[in-house]
C-alpha cells in the first residue's frame, strides 16, 4: 500500500468538500492493478479524511 502524494494531499486540502470525491476519482484515473481494487479505495478514503 503507498500513501498519496503530497501534491494530492495539498490539492484535497484546497478543495475541502470535494476530498472523497477526488480521491475516488484519482485512483480510478492513476492506480494500476492491485492498487486498483476496492479495498484500496477505502484506505485513501481512512487517509483523506483526516487531512480535511
Amino acid at each position: 500500500m503507498r500513501l498519496q502524494h503530497p501534491r494530492q494531499a495539498l490539492r484535497q486540502k484546497r478543495r475541502i468538500g470535494d476530498r472523497l470525491q477526488s480521491a475516488r476519482r484519482n485512483a480510478r484515473v492513476h492506480l494500476r492493478g492491485r492498487e486498483a481494487e476496492p479495498g484500496h479505495l477505502f484506505n485513501i478514503d481512512r487517509w483523506t479524511l483526516p487531512w480535511g
